[in-house]
């Protein structure tokens, strides 16, 4: 017997993003591209029992299982700057995003008790990797929004920004859930999935045109 009803974790993996940002300001806003490598991830959990015809002959075992997916991403955002006449400004962010799934992985973890040798006996297997790209569409896209801070220093800005990403459709292929999954013939398949996710990212950005000599920050250059 198994219980197909899995148990998802939210916001617990830590995932990862590198790439640069082009942005043009005009007087309080910004318009920002930002073309990103990210690594996302969720997990998700099930158990199955399965029991003999006499005595208490069972074994049980719980799967974890986590999705590592690797995106190429091109997000856009608008920026508003809350506070201009200062070198410390907050903003606020709207955009959308589109990427191209580049790979994708699950870490499987088994762990369990056997009790069909006489005593319970627990266990708990090492990780195995399986390969799960043919398990998702090849694009991932949605809407962000989040807050960040920009701070002036001579002719650079230093930026931080935490974001909210949220998924606009279902990343799980549909077509090949049961086909392509190794994982079938214990009754696993994945479920339909949209991603959303929270990131932090910190950055520098630099002027890609001549300074004046009377320039001190990007006030003088906005």
């Amino acid at each position: 017997s198994g219980e197909l009803n899995k148990e998802y974790e939210s916001f617990n993996l830590l995932g990862g993003h590198a790439g640069i940002e082009i942005t043009y300001f005009h007087h309080g806003f910004s318009f920002s591209f930002q073309p990103n490598y990210r690594r996302q991830r969720f997990e998700y959990a099930n158990e199955f029992t399965w029991e003999g015809t006499t005595g208490n002959n069972t074994v049980r075992l719980k799967y974890v299982q986590d999705h590592q997916l690797d995106y190429i991403e091109f997000p856009l955002f608008i920026k508003y700057d809350i506070i201009r006449a200062s070198r410390w400004r907050p903003f606020v962010q709207l955009g959308a995003y589109y990427g191209l799934l580049t790979s994708a992985n699950k870490s499987l973890e088994v762990s369990g008790s056997d009790a069909a040798s006489g005593a319970a006996s627990p266990f708990e297997n090492e990780s195995v990797i399986i390969g799960a790209e043919d398990l998702f569409i090849q694009s991932s896209a949605g809407l962000a929004g989040g807050i960040g801070l920009n701070y002036d220093v001579a002719n650079v800005r230093i930026v931080f920004d935490i974001t909210y990403r949220y998924g606009l459709h279902n990343i799980t292929n549909t077509e090949t859930r049961f086909s392509e999954n190794q994982l079938s013939g214990i009754g696993d398949a994945l479920d339909n999935i949209k991603m959303q996710n929270i990131s932090a990212s910190f950055g520098v950005l630099f002027p890609l045109r001549y300074v004046t000599k009377n320039s001190k920050s990007f006030d003088a250059i906005n």
